[in-house]
């Protein structure tokens, strides 16, 4: 391999750095957010379960209210806390984007800019 193609190579790598860390920052926070998703649609299904059993297990509407009021304040720290996590996630994303945004672009943008070529020297006379 010739000193040209490798330093085409090894520019290359330079310059499409931060688009690859990109693409690994977004795939990271969509595979947080579809397992999130995954989370609430088990949360959903348990909340049905238990809606079932308070309603065959209330002895009056009373009850009823009250074991309702429960599974409501349970189930709703729980998609708290799953928001709070996704919350988290896309801002530790943002954060990162931002940090490549400001470093590896510019530095992309060196390499990518073509080097002024030395002037030539002149012959004395």
């Amino acid at each position: 391999m010739t000193t040209e193609t490798f330093d085409f190579f090894e520019s290359s790598k330079k310059v499409f750095g931060p688009a690859n860390e990109l693409g690994e920052i977004g795939l990271e926070a969509f595979q947080k957010t579809i397992q999130l998703q995954l989370e609430l649609a088990g949360d959903a299904m348990e909340l049905m379960t238990d809606e079932l059993a308070v309603f065959g297990e209330a002895e009056g509407p009373t009850d009823f209210a009250k074991a309702q009021g429960k599974l409501a304040t349970a189930y709703a720290g729980r998609a708290q806390k799953r928001v709070q996590s996704l919350v988290e996630t896309y801002t530790a994303a943002q954060q990162s984007m931002l940090k490549i945004a400001r470093v590896g672009f510019t530095e992309a943008f060196d390499v990518a800019t073509p080097k002024a070529k030395p002037a030539a020297r002149k012959k004395a006379a």
